[in-house]
């Protein structure tokens, strides 16, 4: 976007008052943009959370308590929170088990089979203090139980290691790429990042890998392929896809001699120069001062 300077373009003649960034008037329009900003910024960075829960009052109170903290969206029963789960894609769900037209054992069964919100911690909320209720939860994939009347803060612990133990689980499986047993991982979010490992090293070679072809093979959409990958690993898709070209030219570095072209290749990068500044980024040291480093 190119602007001209001065306002001799302008067919109206300009106030120098009008003009003045020292005004009070702009210094009060400046401050309510930059809260504005501010604000944008903060809705962005928070976590959402999902409550499914018939129970209008309970509802309310709860995101009235989280709402500091979180964007909260609210649904009357498991039918509506599901739909609401497909189209937000929370980073977590509270749900109560006594609910009408779907209860939650059921609303968490269907949530936990879903490829688009299987990996969706979920926490159940009910009066029941019946073990084998708790069993049945955990059994179709409830990450946590909580018996009404609960404490709030106890709860938004709860909530916090929920939302953390998912973020830093992509740190904990990210190995697989040289694991041959990954296909024996049983829970969905391991399989899901099991599916991702294995279609990018299948295709780690072809420049043409993208965020793309990646939703297309596991049949989401781009967006939610993204939020997802975002809340497993803290990291875009891109970022994701070009982390694990990174670490695996990082182990043909130690283990082959190819050079840091044929390398850069190998892993999909259509340009030697662009892969030693993106090896640079990730690891701090250029490919040939890693590989030196290593041998000596």
């Amino acid at each position: 976007i190119i602007l001209p300077r001065g306002n001799n373009h302008f067919k109206i003649k300009f106030e120098e008052n009008e003009l003045d960034l020292n005004s009070q008037k702009f210094k009060q329009i400046n401050s309510i943009e930059n809260k504005n900003s501010l604000n944008i910024e903060s809705k962005i960075s928070k976590k959402t959370i999902l409550i499914v829960e018939d129970n209008l009052e309970l509802g309310k109170y709860l995101k009235s308590e989280l709402i500091e903290e979180y964007r909260v969206k609210i649904a009357e029963n498991g039918e509506q929170g599901l739909n609401k789960a497909i189209d937000f894609i929370p980073d977590l769900i509270i749900s109560d088990v006594m609910m009408p037209i779907m209860d939650g054992f059921e609303f968490c069964e269907k949530i936990k089979s879903n490829k688009k919100t299987c990996h969706i911690p979920l926490l159940m909320l009910t009066a029941k203090g019946m073990q084998i209720d708790k069993i049945k939860g955990i059994e179709i994939g409830a990450d946590a139980y909580v018996t009404k009347p609960f404490n709030m803060q106890v709860l938004k612990s709860q909530i916090k290691q929920l939302i953390s133990s998912r973020e830093i689980l992509f740190n904990k499986y990210f190995k697989g790429i040289e694991n041959t047993d990954l296909s024996l991982q049983t829970s969905r979010d391991k399989q899901f990042i099991t599916s991702v490992l294995n279609y990018i090293n299948d295709n780690i070679n072809n420049p043409n890998l993208s965020v793309e072809s990646l939703a297309d093979e596991l049949f989401l959409s781009r967006s939610k392929l993204y939020r997802k990958i975002k809340f497993l690993t803290g990291d875009t898709a891109t970022e994701f896809i070009r982390k694990i070209k990174l670490e695996k030219a990082k182990e043909l570095l130690n283990t082959t001699d190819l050079t840091v072209s044929e390398i850069s290749y190998k892993v999909g990068f259509s340009s030697p120069s662009y892969f030693t500044k993106c090896f640079k980024l990730h690891f701090g040291k250029i490919p040939k001062e890693f590989r030196s480093k290593n041998y000596n």
